[in-house]
């Protein structure tokens, strides 16, 4: 019996040092791990985010919050906190835009008429590239603010300050708009225009020639002279032997849907050939001509139109090697089943 009882008492010293043993392991591990964790996944830790809530200046060195110059000097250390907000630096390589040039300064009418589809343009650009001049034809009310007119302001410093309007067209009973403008060598610039300047009731394409920078301008020409259908959206460009092309849609090869034309000056604008249909659809319509021509001669028309596609709009193209006597087959830019 006393062995028993002897054997029992070593059983149960033995188990509380093993108890206490696995206390005092457990004890270390637990500190182990707060003195030295083990790596995480990243996907569970913390992470912080910079919101950029206005653009000021850039980030300086110094810490300055909103510095009142851009600087690239860069410090982790001053200037990036968590939660804060991240002043971005300019570069060495950004754009820079500058200031605003009004091309039109008014408070008290409208210019370029903005409005109509993105694809239209009231608005034309031309630089002089011997000279740096800068000239811009638009439509507005300037001239009277009942009827849109066609003007040119001109600018010599790159955009900075623009000169006098010079009225291309001066009109207070009929509407002239949507100018394109060219130059030829000689620096005789041309515009082409809608207008119901030739008939009240229909839109007809013209064109007005000045020999003296915009200063002034000479009669009206009329590139097209209908009473029955209306003609829009005209664009000329100049060959090098001096031609003008003009391109336009018109109701005049079908009354029901437009179609693109082209009609030749090789007078300078002063009279003007028959129409040259590029497309003759009477199911289709197409619109809004782009003409440009080579130095070979080669005429090229880009539009849009439903021929590709019936109940979308598509971009084509169709050349003429012929001075725009006769075009070659069009050519889909794009070609999409769906709007």
């Amino acid at each position: 019996m006393k062995l028993y009882y002897k054997l029992t008492k070593l059983i149960r010293d033995e188990i509380h040092r093993l108890h206490a043993g696995v206390a005092m392991i457990l004890i270390i591990v637990f500190v182990f791990q707060i003195l030295h964790p083990a790596p995480r996944d990243i996907a569970h830790s913390t992470t912080s985010t910079f919101t950029q809530s206005s653009w000021v200046g850039g980030v300086s060195g110094g810490g300055v919050t909103h510095p009142s110059t851009t600087t690239s000097t860069y410090s982790s250390a001053t200037n990036i906190t968590a939660g804060a907000n991240l002043q971005l630096t300019a570069s060495s390589t950004a754009i820079d835009f500058g200031a605003r040039g009004d091309v039109t300064a008014n408070t008290n009418v409208g210019a370029s008429n903005p409005i109509i589809y993105s694809s239209f343009k009231t608005l034309s650009i031309l630089t002089n590239t011997t000279t740096g001049v800068i000239y811009v034809a638009y439509s507005s009310y300037e001239y009277n603010s009942t009827y849109f007119n066609i003007a040119l302001r001109t600018s010599t410093d790159g955009g900075l300050t623009w000169g006098a309007r010079r009225d291309v067209t001066a009109n207070s009973t009929v509407t002239s708009n949507f100018p394109s403008l060219a130059a030829n060598s000689s620096g005789d610039l041309y515009v082409s225009y809608r207008s119901f300047e030739y008939d009240g009731s229909k839109l007809n394409i013209a064109l007005r020639t000045s020999t003296d920078g915009g200063l002034t301008w000479g009669a009206r020409r009329d590139v097209s002279a209908n009473t029955l259908v209306s003609s829009y959206l005209a664009n000329i460009t100049v060959g090098a032997n001096g031609n003008l092309y003009v391109a336009y849609q018109s109701n005049e090869f079908n009354s029901t849907y437009n179609n693109i034309a082209l009609r030749t000056s090789t007078d300078g604008g002063l009279t003007w050939g028959e129409r040259r249909d590029m497309t003759t659809s009477t199911t289709v319509g197409s619109f809004s001509p782009i003409v440009a021509v080579s130095s070979t001669g080669n005429l090229y028309v880009s539009y849009y139109s439903n021929e590709y596609n019936s109940i979308c709009y598509t971009i084509a193209l169709r050349t003429s090697t012929a001075g725009g006597l006769t075009w070659g087959e069009r050519r889909d830019v794009t070609a999409r089943n769906t709007e």
